[in-house]
């Protein structure tokens, strides 16, 4: 384990910039309800702990959906506005990255 860190190093997180805070918390519920339905014993316990498992995961879809779509439309306008203001070079890296 030692040899391995020193040789490649620590993983980096890939954490997407684009994604709010609200999200990475309502991740961090849905990580805690999926524990909670695996250390369930008893079946009502673990039905209800699975719909609400259930229903942070559609919540988190939703948030990472509307989060997208929010940064994208924020690179756009920042796009057009480099675009009308003669800056090229900042949309000619843009697209070069992508």
């Amino acid at each position: 384990m030692e040899t391995c860190e020193k040789v490649l190093g620590q993983a980096k997180s890939n954490k997407k910039e684009w994604i709010s805070k609200g999200t990475w918390e309502t991740i961090e519920q849905r990580k805690e309800a999926k524990n909670a339905v695996h250390m369930a014993t008893m079946r009502n316990p673990r039905r209800d702990a699975s719909r609400k498992q259930q229903e942070l995961n559609r919540e988190v879809k939703r948030s990472r959906k509307r989060d997208k779509r929010v940064y994208v439309e924020s690179m756009a306008e920042g796009d057009e506005e480099a675009g009308r203001r003669g800056g090229v070079r900042r949309l000619i890296g843009r697209f070069q990255s992508t």
